[in-house]
């Protein structure tokens, strides 16, 4: 590498997902590399950095990875036990509130942990 300073990016694409990366460069007197990963990817993190550093010796590197999937990939999980708590909770409160109408169960799915979704790899 005869710069410090680069941006590059790159696309891909599968039958039911595509990934985007884009590399952004600059000087800088130490080598740091800061990622940004998809959550259900972040355990790659750590290979990344290593084969970034294995080619660079300094500089700031950013890397950004974007990963789109098809929604047929995804597997949707619904805790019915926290679902059951908060329902219960919101009921009491709504009692307790004399609130003119009840609370409405799709709230249920904004609530955290009632809802994950997952998606394989591709």
């Amino acid at each position: 590498m005869k710069s410090m300073t680069g941006y590059g990016n790159g696309r891909a694409e599968g039958r039911d997902f595509s990934v985007s990366v884009e590399i952004q460069s600059y000087n800088n007197r130490f080598l740091e590399v800061k990622t940004r990963l998809p959550p259900d990817y972040m355990f790659v993190e750590k290979d990344l950095v290593k084969a970034i550093s294995g080619r660079l010796s300094r500089g700031r590197v950013n890397v950004l990875v974007a990963l789109q999937q098809s929604p047929a990939r995804a597997e949707v999980k619904i805790d019915e036990a926290i679902a059951a708590n908060y329902w219960h909770s919101l009921q009491r409160l709504w009692k307790k509130v004399k609130a003119p109408t009840p609370p409405d169960p799709a709230i249920l799915i904004t609530l955290p942990g009632v809802m994950q979704v997952s998606y394989g790899q591709p």
